[in-house]
Parts: structure tokens; C-alpha cells; sequence
């Protein structure tokens, strides 16, 4: 009879003889272009950081009182963010083949599944720590850091990985408890962030104390091996975790992959973010309709409808009230210039208002049809964006108010994510009315001496909302620090009329076909 491993080979082999493995010439491929990337992108990119990182301002600034707690607030995030990505993509991704050959066969799950995981495990620790490392030699070449600090934030980074993939790996076994789990993390990190004495209490704050700017004395140890006496302590509890996977649940994600690739390929990066949009869980018997007023009603309704997929609500909310904070960061630095993370906190407040801002989808699907309830698709527009209006400016503003109390910076930024949280609503309901990508655009082809200049229009439309609000955030804040709050006034004006002029010509593109 054979034996568990031995039948594990034997379909891995079957695996390969049918084609679904890639070939040594797909991993040669996949090779190369991941040396020219590296060489391309991320030599530059790494150079970059490295000069910043060595400057005087940015090492003082890493060794400074508040560096420990922004390192407990990002473990924190990481831990939270693993629990909650597991749902969508965990650490077990397989192809629909493998799913079959793997996962619905009498072999053990924690025999046939363990592969993927450990590539992954190694994949998450072996980030974490080279990044700690490169910053750690940064700081031992330009400011003197003792290397046996470097070492324990080396060891506490590794130890963190492993955490995070065991919590990955629990988020995609959908064990009991992990969406709420999740919130509290971040809710207690962000507060040992802010709270010294209550980073002894939980894993991120144990990361933040091996700090190289906290570990001092006979102790600095100790919290490095809490955390990797906690993550060695759940290593053992991987296999029952393993076990948990539920086959349907590996083909749905590999279904979702394939589809979302099968779209990106296509040239529809809309279908393919579409297809991990987060469906309604709970609170399907609230009732959305009942008010009289007409702007409470489409109100309540897309409150309700938010409400009823609760972790997308949060991790939202959580990143518009980030987005604020970093606008508060921009704005009070001195170590890089403000667009550097002006233009990013933009981006993912344009990303994460997507939740608040999914009425507008409803509006853009009425274009060209009949008003069925009495409803113009203008007027729908001016109602679903009564929630986005309210709550995303509110976020952004909670999120730079609490940065600047905390961090004691100006409050130059507060003003800016306010405004950065209007644009967006715009932009999210211009974005809305896009549709789909004309077919011109993949048909046509212009060579040249650089490539073909094609793709870059293709890119320009798929992100086109987003480089204007990163555009117009970079500005806006920039000038807000430098105390230009009427150029800054001006440019937000500006830039929402361009917005709005934009939706309302889509609109009549769209009816018009």
C-alpha cells in the first residue's frame, strides 16, 4: 500500500504529464523577466531608499522615541491584514487542476497542501526580514547602531513573518473568530502605538520594543523571544489548519484567480477586480428601504448595503482614516519631499472609499435606460453620493486629526485629507461611468525606437482617476504645507470641475451608444 508521500508524487507527476505545471522553459521565462524588473525598477527604487534612509534627518528620525511605536502600528497591520486577505487569496493558491488532484483525493490535506504553504511561509519571512536587515545596515553604516540590535530586529522580523503566515493560513481556514480577531489587533496596536507600557501585551508591541531604538539593557531580548516563542508555539498547529482548507473553497479561489487573470489579460483590469469583490454576508433581512425622504432613503439604503459585507466596511474605513494620517505625515516631513507620500496616501484613499462609494455603480448601470422608479441617472448620482460625502472627508479628517495630536506635527494636513476626501467621491463617480475599454486600443499598434507607446495609453485609462487625485493630492497638500491655502483651494476647485465635466461627458457617451 503506498504511502501518503508516494501517492502525493505520484499525482504531482500526473500533474506535470498534463501540461498544468509550468515547464522549465515557463520558469525561465518567469526568471528573466523578474531579473530585468529587478534590475529595472527595483535597483533604482532600492538605491533611492537607501540614500534617504542614510540621510541624517531619516536615521534620526528611525531612531527616535516614535519609531518603535509606528513599528508596533505597522505589525499590527500586518497581522490584521493576513487574517482578512486569507478570506480572498490565502496562502494556499492552486491551480483548478491541482485543486482536483490534490485536494479531493483520499491523501492528507496536511501532506498535499503543505508545499504551497511553506513556499509561501518563506516567501512572507524572508521579505519581512531582508527588509528589516537593509534598514538595520543603513542604520549600523550611517548612524552607528550597535549590530547585535540589528541582529534582534533581524530575528524579531523573521519571527514576525512566521506569525503572519500561520495567521494568513487561519484566515483562509476561516477559523471561527479570525474576522473579529482581526479588528481587535488593530485596535489594540494602534493603541500600544500610542500607550507605551501596553506594547508588552500582544505581538506587534513585542516587535515595536525590538526596535533598535527601544532595546536597550539586560532585556532588550525578551521581546524577541516572545514573539518567536509565540509563533513557534503555533507552528505545530499548522497540519490542523491544513486540514481545515475545504477543497470548495481552494476552487473557488482558483476559479477567482483564473477569471481575474483571464480579464487582466484582456486588457478589463475593471471584470478583474470585480471579481474579488466582497459578497454581502450578513444582514440580509435589514430592510434598506424605508424612508420617505427621498435623500434619507438612498442614505439608509447604501448604508445597509455597505453594512452587509461588515470586513470590507472596516478595512475601508481603516484605510481612508490611514490615507488622512499620511496626509498630516506629508505635510510635517522634512526627510523626502511631500508628493512621496502625499501622492500614495491619494491613491489609497481613492482605494479604499471604493466600499463607501458603490452606489454610484447602480447609477452608472441606469445610463440609456428608462427611469423604472422615477429616477434620473443624474439625480441618482447626486443621491448615492450623500454617503461618500459624509463619511469619507469625516475619515480622512478623524485619521489626520488623531495623527497630528499623536505624532505633535502641524495641522497643515488636516485641511488637505478633508479636501483629498471630496475629490475622491468625485473621482470614484467618474471613475464609475468609465465602462468598458475601447477595443482600439488593443488593436492598434504604433512601434517605435522605446516599445510601443499603445500600452501606456492603456494604462492611462485604466488609471486615470487615480493619477489625477495622486496628482492633485500631491499639490494640494504640498501647498498647504508650505502655507498656500488659496493655491491649494484653487487647484481642488479645479481639479473637481475637471472631474465632474468628465463624468457628465461619459454619461452622454454612454447613453449615446
Amino acid at each position: 500500500m503506498r504511502t501518503a508521500d508516494s501517492r502525493l508524487a505520484l499525482l504531482r507527476r500526473l500533474h506535470r504529464q498534463r501540461g498544468a505545471a509550468p515547464t522549465r522553459d515557463d520558469i525561465t521565462v518567469i526568471a528573466y523577466a523578474v531579473v530585468l524588473l529587478v534590475l529595472v525598477l527595483g535597483v533604482p527604487l532600492v538605491r533611492g531608499a537607501v540614500l534617504v534612509l542614510a540621510s541624517p534627518e531619516a536615521s534620526a528620525a528611525l531612531l527616535s522615541s516614535a519609531a518603535s511605536g509606528w513599528a508596533c502600528a505597522a505589525a499590527g497591520a500586518l497581522l490584521a491584514g493576513s487574517a482578512l486577505l486569507g478570506r480572498l487569496r490565502g496562502p494556499v493558491a492552486l491551480a483548478p487542476l491541482a485543486v482536483l488532484l490534490l485536494a479531493r483525493t483520499d491523501v492528507p490535506r496536511r501532506v498535499a497542501l503543505r508545499r504551497a504553504f511553506l513556499v509561501s511561509a518563506v516567501l512572507v519571512t524572508g521579505v519581512l526580514a531582508v527588509v528589516a536587515g537593509g534598514v538595520g545596515a543603513v542604520l549600523v553604516v550611517s548612524a552607528g547602531v550597535p549590530v547585535p540590535a540589528v541582529v534582534r530586529l533581524v530575528v524579531a522580523a523573521a519571527g514576525l513573518g512566521i506569525l503572519c503566515a500561520v495567521v494568513w493560513l487561519a484566515g483562509q481556514a476561516r477559523v471561527p473568530g479570525i474576522g473579529p480577531g482581526a479588528g481587535a489587533a488593530a485596535v489594540l496596536a494602534a493603541a500600544a502605538a500610542a500607550v507605551w507600557p501596553l506594547r508588552w501585551l500582544g505581538p506587534w508591541g513585542w516587535f515595536g520594543l525590538a526596535w533598535p531604538a527601544s532595546a536597550a539593557g539586560p532585556l532588550a531580548w525578551l521581546p524577541v523571544v516572545l514573539l518567536c516563542g509565540l509563533a513557534g508555539s503555533l507552528v505545530p498547529g499548522v497540519p490542523r489548519l491544513l486540514d481545515r482548507i475545504e477543497a470548495d473553497d481552494l476552487a473557488a479561489q482558483a476559479a477567482r484567480r483564473q477569471a481575474a487573470g483571464a480579464a487582466a489579460g484582456a486588457g478589463d483590469l475593471t471584470a478583474a477586480l470585480a471579481v474579488y469583490r466582497a459578497a454581502p454576508v450578513t444582514g440580509r433581512r435589514r430592510r434598506a428601504v424605508r424612508a420617505r425622504s427621498a435623500a434619507l432613503r438612498f442614505l439608509l439604503r447604501d448604508l445597509v448595503g455597505a453594512s452587509r459585507t461588515p470586513a470590507a466596511l472596516l478595512v475601508g474605513v481603516a484605510g481612508v482614516t490611514v490615507a488622512g494620517a499620511l496626509c498630516v505625515a506629508a505635510a510635517s516631513t522634512a526627510l523626502v519631499p511631500v508628493w512621496v507620500l502625499a501622492a500614495p496616501a491619494a491613491a489609497l484613499l481613492f482605494a479604499a472609499s471604493a466600499v463607501l462609494c458603490a452606489g454610484f455603480r447602480h447609477a452608472a448601470e441606469t445610463v440609456g435606460a428608462p427611469p423604472l422608479y422615477g429616477y434620473s441617472t443624474r439625480r441618482l448620482y447626486v443621491l448615492h453620493a450623500l454617503l461618500p460625502l459624509g463619511a469619507v472627508p469625516a475619515a480622512a479628517g478623524a485619521g489626520a486629526l488623531l495623527a497630528a495630536l499623536l505624532a505633535g506635527a502641524g495641522w497643515a494636513g488636516v485641511p488637505a485629507a478633508v479636501l483629498l476626501g471630496l475629490l475622491v467621491v468625485a473621482a470614484r463617480a467618474y471613475d464609475s461611468a468609465k465602462g468598458r475599454m475601447p477595443a482600439s486600443l488593443l488593436s492598434s499598434s504604433v512601434p517605435s525606437p522605446v516599445g510601443d507607446p499603445v500600452m501606456v495609453l492603456v494604462v492611462l485609462w485604466h488609471f486615470d482617476a487615480v493619477l489625477l487625485v495622486g496628482a492633485a493630492g500631491a499639490v494640494i497638500v504640498g501647498q498647504f504645507a508650505a502655507g498656500g491655502a488659496v493655491i491649494a483651494c484653487a487647484v481642488f476647485g479645479g481639479m473637481l470641475a475637471v472631474l465632474l465635466v468628465g463624468l457628465r461627458s461619459r454619461l452622454a457617451a454612454r447613453a449615446a451608444e
